[in-house]
């Protein structure tokens, strides 16, 4: 699955290969695929400290799933499958 997200962002050369992207895709296929079983969320945040980018990514069962997440994020916008 996770592939399948990865290889497709790559491929479409409109989309940007950025963290906000690749969470989006992945979140739709662990949709599609997970249906309402684990609990996937999709997750977007600022630093903490008021500088920095922004930052988007997937948790599974409240661990960073697939994608790095800094320290000190503060959360702006989730959304889940369940």
């Amino acid at each position: 699955m996770v592939r399948q997200a990865d290889r497709l962002i790559s491929r479409l050369r409109v989309v940007p290969d950025t963290c906000l992207f690749r969470s989006l895709a992945r979140f739709g296929l662990a949709a599609r695929w997970l249906g309402h079983g684990p609990a996937v969320v999709f997750r977007m945040g600022l630093p903490a400290s008021g500088s920095g980018p922004g930052h988007a990514w997937l948790t599974l069962d409240g661990a960073a799933w697939l994608e790095p997440t800094p320290a000190e994020m503060l959360e702006t916008f989730t959304c889940s499958l369940e």
